[in-house]
């Protein structure tokens, strides 16, 4: 009562090269090791919270780490939760998050209500290592309503193109399954993308 007003905030390393989606929309070219390194950050960065909106423009990256090359992390926690927090994501057919990266669960516009589980992150982390992989924005051009029945009935899917690597499409495609209990957990994730890391560690 009376006192000073208190700002809360977090503190991260800069990020020189902005969101991410300034990166995929300027067309830098990103190698295989730096989109394997950025969506590897994403998933360790995810691990113990449920973010509820990770898409590109919420990914901020540095490209020019002299370390390791790409950097990434996660910003805007407004909307997050702690993992097992019981947080409620969806009542009345209302829902967070952002259309295009929403899991199936959300979009079923049935009554009742949705307690916040990683695996709604899984789900938008898969329509991320798509954008990664092809710099572009899924679903730009599709109706809204279009959008909420093909990806509630497990119809729609982002094309993926024949130059993806078979590794990178196994994880993608797990993440984005109908069902939650088929998609992997980020801790999963980040040993799958170590593995396939190992790959391109030598190469271009």
């Amino acid at each position: 009562m009376g006192g000073p007003e208190i700002l809360l905030g977090t503190v991260s390393e800069y990020m020189i090269d902005g969101a991410l989606s300034d990166v995929l929309s300027s067309r830098i070219h990103l190698d295989w090791r730096s989109r394997i390194m950025i969506a590897r950050d994403v998933a360790l960065h995810a691990n113990n919270v449920v973010h509820f909106d990770i898409k590109s423009d919420n990914i901020f990256v540095n490209l020019r780490d002299a370390e390791r090359g790409a950097v990434a992390k996660i910003g805007d926690f407004g909307i997050s939760g702690p993992l097992n927090s019981k947080k409620l994501v969806y009542t009345g057919g209302r829902a967070r998050g952002t259309l295009r990266r929403m899991a199936p669960e959300l979009l079923i516009t049935t009554g009742g209500h949705l307690f916040a589980t990683q695996k709604l992150d899984v789900y938008s982390f898969g329509i991320l290592m798509w954008e990664i992989l092809t710099g572009e924005l899924r679903y730009k051009n599709v109706d809204r309503e279009l959008i909420k029945r093909g990806v509630a009935t497990g119809k729609l899917r982002p094309d993926v193109p024949g130059w993806c690597d078979t590794e990178w499409r196994r994880i993608m495609e797990k993440c984005w399954s109908q069902k939650p209990t088929d998609r992997p957990t980020f801790t999963e994730i980040a040993s799958d993308l170590l593995c396939l890391l190992a790959r391109f560690s030598y190469g271009p």
